[in-house]
């Protein structure tokens, strides 16, 4: 009787641990859920936002050493009937943007138009803002960003700049592009910033050594790179160098590269 009363008692649940796996239940359920909602929403803040497809993203920025004066280029894309003329409105004040440039515009191999400004004659190692032109409106413009231009070639200024190459997809897998894509970028930012918000702060220059589409014809193969560089590119400029894999299906032009 004792013995069967003992068995019985052993097998009968423990409320407390029954409490315990519960607890734990429910907060690997909250984490995951977070950790989901994290990435879709990095997912959407790192994306270039409507109407824009791509960017704005800048490249070459550079300080003359003879003139001491810096330059920097502005790239976006939009669909072909969005913008009238390639336009950035800038200045030394975000609520101020009182300087404007145009540049070029250009069809791209994704049916939809890429467009380059060059913004010049700016003060070295200074920061402005600026923002791009989104479509024929007179408001039609994206948020407003910020940059840093170059310190002068023989000044002490220390700087900080990172490298990375190779992030194109295995075979033509976009969501392989895409998961590589996203973890650097995301190392970029704990590594170096901390934050993404700060790293226009704490980053000069983005150096990539190319490679960053498995077939470089392909025009799509780009896209989950620029995604993954949003956050960065739009604040901090980059110079790209060609792979060997962008020239795969478009040895001549490299048309998908230099947009």
């Amino acid at each position: 009787m004792h013995q069967s009363a003992s068995l019985v008692a052993q097998e009968r649940p423990n409320p407390r641990a029954w409490q315990r796996a519960k607890l734990v239940f429910i907060l690997t359920f909250v984490l995951l859920g977070t950790w989901a909602g994290y990435r879709a929403i990095a997912a959407g803040l790192f994306q270039a936002q409507p109407p824009l497809i791509v960017g704005p993203f800048l490249e070459t920025s550079i300080t003359d050493a003879t003139s001491g004066q810096s330059s920097i280029w502005v790239l976006w894309e939009t669909p072909l009937d969005g913008i009238p003329q390639a336009e950035v409105q800038y200045g030394l004040d975000a609520g101020s943007l009182i300087l404007q440039a145009t540049g070029i515009t250009t069809g791209t191999a994704g049916n939809s138009h890429m467009h380059e400004v060059q913004l010049a004659g700016l003060q070295p190692f200074t920061q402005y803002y600026y923002r791009v032109r989104t479509g024929a409106g007179d408001s039609d413009f994206s948020a407003t960003h910020r940059f840093v231009t170059a310190p002068l070639p023989n000044s002490d200024t220390n700087f900080t700049f990172v490298t990375t190459s190779d992030e194109q997809p295995g075979e033509g897998n976009a969501t392989y592009n895409r998961t590589i894509a996203y973890r650097v970028t995301d190392e970029i930012v704990n590594q170096v910033c901390g934050t993404a918000a700060a790293c226009p702060d704490q980053m000069a220059l983005l150096l990539s050594a190319g490679d960053n589409a498995d077939q470089g014809g392909i025009y799509d193969e780009y896209k989950p790179w620029f995604d993954s560089r949003q956050v960065l590119g739009q604040s901090i400029a980059s110079i790209t160098a060609l792979g060997n894999h962008d020239y795969y299906l478009d040895e001549l032009e490299v048309r998908n590269w230099r947009g």
